[in-house]
């Protein structure tokens, strides 16, 4: 009898042998701007909603920032595989996917791209380019101002920027020389010193975070109306995307379309109670009204397609399709 009882003991316990649990999925990431300001927290929000859902089958890990990887170089890291996740401004890896401008230009909202084929199209691109996929686009409600030291002079297109020296990446660096404005590369870091010593009198941004680089002194004036479209992708290395179980990938596609969306509320929160510092602060606003503030954002929305155009020209058109409406640029 005892050897029957051994005999039925291993047979049911046979099954959990021969099938273990799989173990929990550990995904790496970095951020080209540090997790204090609001602009990568909108990726820690998503990251821990992934891990909070995908306990036991998927985590982010956050490795850190620029102090990690310098910003420049994170896309390549994530193409070659050192990483799994990077949410980067496009501009950092415009050289290799020319068509991030057209995240920069687009003006239709994210759910309308996610159903006319927009960011599969992107999707398509990036995988071939990048050798990544686009896991979600959380800042499409985010804008671009330039700030000033001092208020800037009219000129023809809005503004004369002629002799004015300013913080660029290559998001706003043609916009702020066909401005007249002289550009001048640097780290996020250097932004504040930078204007403090006068080596710079202006900078361009986000309209929101700033108060994460300690910025709110230095930006005395800003300019409206504003231009632009936050470009900043979670994107996740495809070699480590098709390793996934579909259960994780599920989390993760999920998880990021619904925070598409509701991220909105967090981002325009955050960006009115930051505005209304900077106004508290002393910052003081030139608005750019009727032909003249059109004319300045016609501009400006002019340099990501022309940049598009001359370097993807077999995607251009498509793409400038799905995510942009001449319609709404005056809106």
């Amino acid at each position: 009898m005892m050897k029957r009882r051994t005999v039925l003991a291993a047979g049911l316990a046979a099954p959990f042998i021969g099938n273990p649990a799989r173990a929990e999925t550990v995904l790496r990431a970095i951020t080209a701007v540090p997790m204090a300001t609001a602009i990568a927290q909108v990726f820690g929000n998503y990251m821990e909603r992934v891990n909070a859902r995908g306990r036991g089958i998927v985590r982010i890990q956050y490795l850190g920032g620029p102090e990690v990887t310098p910003s420049p170089r994170q896309a390549a890291s994530l193409q070659r595989g050192l990483v799994d996740i990077v949410h980067s401004p496009g501009a950092f890896y415009a050289g290799e996917v020319p068509e991030v401008d057209a995240m920069l230009g687009s003006n239709r909202p994210i759910q309308e791209m996610r159903q006319n084929g927009a960011i599969a199209f992107m999707d398509e691109i990036w995988g071939r380019k990048l050798n990544a996929k686009i896991l979600g686009w959380f800042d499409t409600v985010v804008a671009f101002h330039m700030y000033f030291a001092n208020r800037p002079p009219p000129g023809p297109n809005g503004v004369d920027l002629t002799g004015i020296r300013m913080f660029t990446t290559p998001t706003f660096r043609d916009f702020q020389a066909a401005l007249g404005a002289t550009p001048v590369a640097m780290a996020l870091g250097e932004i504040r010193p930078s204007m403090d010593r006068g080596v710079i009198q202006g900078f361009g941004y986000p309209n929101y975070g700033l108060a994460g680089l300690g910025l709110e002194p230095v930006a005395r004036w800003r300019l409206d109306p504003d231009y632009y479209r936050g470009n900043t992708p979670a994107i996740i290395n495809r070699d480590a995307w098709n390793r996934l179980p579909a259960e994780a990938k599920q989390i993760l596609e999920e998880e990021a379309i619904r925070w598409e969306v509701e991220a909105a509320q967090f981002i325009l929160g955050h960006r009115d109670r930051e505005f209304e510092a900077l106004r508290a602060a002393g910052m003081q606003i030139m608005t750019l009204e009727g032909e003249a503030a059109r004319r300045y954002r016609a501009l400006a929305f002019s340099f990501p397609w022309q940049r598009m155009e001359s370097r993807a020209p077999d995607t251009y058109q498509r793409l400038r399709s799905l995510v942009f409406d001449e319609a709404r640029l005056s809106a």
